[in-house]
C-alpha cells in the first residue's frame, strides 16, 4: 500500500492558480474557503527515525537508509531476489544482504537556494 503524501504549499499554489483570473465575489469567497480548509488539515504522519524490520518493511522497489546488526549505515534497495520469490535487501551493486535490522525513508532531495 502506497502512502499518498502531498505538500500543503503545493496544494495552496494549485488552488491559487485555479482561481487566478476569477473576479466574481462568490467564487473568490469559495477560493478562500478552500484555502482555509487546506491550511487546517492535519499534517501527514511521516515516520521519523529508525523502523525495526520486525515491525514493518518498506514497499518493494524502495530505496531506503538501512542499519545492519553491527550498526553500519548504508542506502539499500528492498526488492525481489534474483533466485527466490521473496524480497531482499540489495546494495547499489545488487549484492544481497541478510543482516539489516532497521531502516528509515530517504529524506527529500535538497532543492537548493534561489540564486536570483
Amino acid at each position: 500500500m502506497s502512502e499518498d503524501l502531498i505538500k500543503r504549499q503545493s496544494v495552496i499554489a494549485t488552488i491559487e492558480a485555479m482561481f487566478e483570473r476569477c473576479t466574481t465575489h462568490d467564487i473568490i469567497d469559495y477560493k478562500e474557503l478552500m484555502l482555509e480548509s487546506v491550511k487546517v488539515l492535519p499534517s501527514a504522519d511521516i515516520p521519523q527515525g529508525w523502523i525495526p524490520c520486525e515491525e514493518r518493511l518498506p514497499e518493494k522497489g524502495s530505496k531506503v537508509i538501512t542499519c545492519d546488526n553491527e550498526g553500519d549505515i548504508d542506502a539499500m534497495w528492498y526488492e525481489k531476489s534474483f533466485d527466490k520469490d521473496i524480497c531482499v535487501w540489495k546494495d547499489d551493486y545488487s549484492i544481497e544482504w541478510d543482516c539489516i535490522v532497521a531502516w528509515m525513508p530517504l529524506p527529500e532531495p535538497w532543492e537548493g537556494a534561489d540564486d536570483e
